[in-house]
Parts: structure tokens; sequence; C-alpha cells
């Protein structure tokens, strides 16, 4: 027998039988004397935290036996002296023994302390000692009960981490498992709120939230959906600001194939949150498919209101601009685009789709041929040069081609001679277009 166990044994550290138990041996002081109690509390105190623990113990366990009421302090203080040993013996015989007298220890300490510090300790022991889920899972919850949102961030995630071994092990149903869960949501959502240990809660909740998911979401069957579908509308009740909850509920919805609901959740999200783009841009196309363009472009419209960053407002008009020339509304489109110029000066696809629309315009102003019809060339040439200017590659090659392409169009210096006109000439367009140009021959 190594010298540590025979110090052990001699002062009956394995041996805790000699111990009292008795749930009613909640003394405060030893034999009634606070001074005495005190002293002995003073002799073990000294040596423990010195980390001299085999001189200490025999104070301790006076104090243990004999005025196990005095302080909380010293079943803490016996939980760290015995994890010690735990950790230093020698076999498992040894080892077991010292871990019946650990847990021993805790369950003295709840009697006559009602801590729910010691329910968690005894919980954490339980799994780390003992392999008890079931006892484990009912000291985390009168730990949660007693703690409340004094509850660590560390037990929680344990306290979980039984529950999911139950849950695996059919030990308990779907309903307590989301129940529990839901608690220990609830407090990491509580904490959250106050900021403590903000970002160990938020960490927690990702993780429980991942968790769930992969207990309770499965898109891979028509029955996995439609529960799918169930969870996520609930969570949508309950999380109706909550922005990443949101999105997370909107890419599921979209696995489940539920068109409406998903529909509705991204409204909600661009309700929220009108200068986000890409809401913005997902909700208006699930209104162009369905064909309601008028949607659509109220969907812009309200992004175009809300937002500050006159680059991304351009884009939104050039959105709006397009939408305007699905329904033939060449007037609008062409105010739109503008409105993006005037937001971004240098957005070469708007001068583009202006030109561009000009091109289009011979019909609309004329009979479709002769010179009427040929003048919409010159104010479009004038957007296309812009667009040639401040165009990316793509755009400015864009533009040159539909130039080269129309330029044969455009009228003869004998046309505008006809016309009593001179080459450079100002001239305004009438029409739908009415913009002053000058006269320009092919």
């Amino acid at each position: 027998m190594n010298n540590f166990l025979k110090l052990m044994t001699f002062f009956g550290i394995i041996a805790f039988s000699s111990f009292k138990s008795n749930a009613a041996n909640c003394n405060q002081f030893i034999n009634g004397n606070e001074q005495e109690t005190k002293v002995q509390y003073s002799i073990y105190y000294e040596y423990f935290k010195k980390g001299l623990y085999t001189d200490a113990y025999p104070a301790w366990k006076n104090l243990y036996n004999n005025a196990p009421g005095f302080r909380l302090q010293t079943f803490l203080d016996g939980e760290a002296m015995y994890k010690q040993f735990i950790k230093e013996a020698k076999d498992d015989a040894t080892k077991a023994a010292l871990e019946d007298t650990l847990m021993q220890i805790l369950t003295k300490g709840i009697e006559c302390h009602n801590s729910g510090y010691l329910y968690g300790q005894r919980a954490y022991n339980y799994v780390a000692y003992k392999n008890d889920a079931e006892n484990a899972k009912k000291d985390f919850q009168k730990y949660m009960e007693l703690e409340k949102d004094n509850a660590y961030h560390f037990y929680l995630k344990t306290y979980y981490s039984v529950l999911r071994f139950q849950y695996d092990n059919k030990a308990i149903s779907d309903d307590e498992m989301k129940a529990e869960m839901a608690k220990i949501n609830q407090i990491a959502d509580n904490n959250i709120k106050k900021n403590k240990y903000t970002e160990e809660f938020k960490a927690l909740k990702e993780y429980l939230e991942n968790q769930y998911n992969e207990l309770f979401l499965d898109v891979t069957t028509p029955e996995g959906q439609a529960k799918t579908l169930v969870i996520i509308k609930e969570q949508f009740a309950k999380n109706p600001t909550d922005e990443n909850k949101l999105l997370d509920i909107y890419n599921l919805s979209l696995k489940t194939n539920d068109s409406l609901f998903s529909a509705q959740v991204l409204e909600k999200l661009h309700q929220l949150f009108p200068a986000n783009l890409t809401y913005t841009d997902r909700l208006a196309l699930k209104y162009i498919k369905a064909d309601n363009l008028n949607a659509a472009k109220q969907v812009y419209v309200t992004s175009a209101n809300a937002m500050t960053d006159t680059l991304k407002k351009a884009e939104i008009y050039l959105a709006l601009a397009n939408l305007a020339y699905e329904e033939d509304d060449f007037g609008a489109s062409r105010d739109y685009a503008k409105m993006a110029i005037a937001n971004n000066p240098a957005e070469g696809k708007a001068y583009f789709w202006i030109g561009y629309l000009y091109t289009a315009s011979g019909s609309k102003c004329g009979p479709g041929v002769g010179f009427q019809s040929q003048i919409v060339l010159w104010p479009a040439f004038d957007y296309l040069k812009q667009a040639v200017a401040y165009g990316d590659a793509t755009i400015s090659a864009e533009a040159q081609k539909l130039m080269d392409d129309y330029r044969q169009y455009l009228p003869t210096v004998q046309d505008v001679k006809d016309k009593k006109l001179k080459v450079g000439q100002a001239y305004t367009v009438k029409c739908w277009i009415n913009e002053t140009t000058t006269v320009q021959v092919k």
C-alpha cells in the first residue's frame, strides 16, 4: 500500500461509513459551541487553501460530521478535496469508494443547505463519475428551479447533453425533450437581455437550435416536411422580429415547398428590414414569378424609400425601370432610370437603358420608318455615348454595338436639309420622349 493510500485509510477518507449522514443532523455548531466550530473551520481552511488536503482533512471531517449546517463552504471544499483524492487514487476500487464518498458529501450539503449550486455539482458528478443520466437530469432540473436565471451556461449545456443521451436511448419523449430545451433557451434569452455572459449564452442558443433542427426537422420526406412546417410556423409566431431566426425559418420553409408560408416570412423580413436588398430582390422575384408586377414594384418602392445608400438606391430604381418596361410603360421606365442616374451619375446601365428605350421607340413616335421614326435615335445616341463612357466593359461594348447597329437608320444629310435643319442644331424630339438633342446624320 503506498503512502498516500495509507494516509487516506488512516484518516478514514476512503472508509466513509464513519461519516454521519442523518438528514436531520444539520447542526450549526460543534456541541453547540460556536467558538470551537470556528476554530475547527480555521484549522482546516488554513491547510485547505494551501492545498494541504490531508492536513486539512481531520478538522474538516469534524466540522462535516458535527456542524454541517455551519457553512455551505464546508461542502464546496470537501468536494474539491475529494476530487483531488479521486484524481490521485491508484486503483479502481479506491477511486470508486472515493466517488461514492464525494456523492454522499454533496447529498449531505444539499440536505443541510438546499443549495442550487450543489445540485448542479452533484448532477455534473453523476455524469462524470456515475454515468447516471436519470439522477443527473433530476438534479439539473432542481438546479434550474433554484438558480433560475443565475444558472451557469456550462451546466445548461451539460444538462442538454444528459437530455440528448436519454432522448437517443428512448428514455424521454419528443414533448419532454422540447419542453426542457425551451426552458434552457428561456434562461439563455433572459441572460442575453440582461447582458450577462451574452456571448456564451448566444453560443448556447445557437448550439441548441442546431440540435433542435437535427432532432426534429426532416425535410427529406413529405411527412418530415409537414412536421417541419408545423415547427417553423410555431417558431415564426414566437420570433416575429428576430432577423437571424426569421432567416433560418425562411431557408427551412423553402425545403417544405410551402411557397405561401415562405413568402409570408420573406414579407416579414422585408417589412422589418426594407433596406436589405437581398430580402427585397427575393420578395420582388416571388411576386414577378406570380405575375404580380404591382406587388413587386411596391416592394422596390418601399426599399428605395428606406435606402440611404445612393448607389444601392440606384440599383433599386433600375429594377423599377425594368418592371415598368415589362408593362410597356416606356415613360415610367425612362423616369426610373433617370432616378438611378440622379443617385449615381456614373451608373452606366441607366444611360444604356434609356438609350435602349429610345432606339426601340421608332414605332411609338412614328410609322416605324421615315423621318419621325428615325429621329428617336438622336437622343438615344446621346445616352448610349454616356453608357460607353460610364459603363463597365460589358455595358460599354453593348452600347457601342447598339449604336453601330442603328447608325444606318439615322437620317441622311439630304433628309435633314429637306426638313430645313442643320447638323448639330438643337432639336426637341416630341412623342413620349420629349427630350432636346441635336440633329445627327448617318
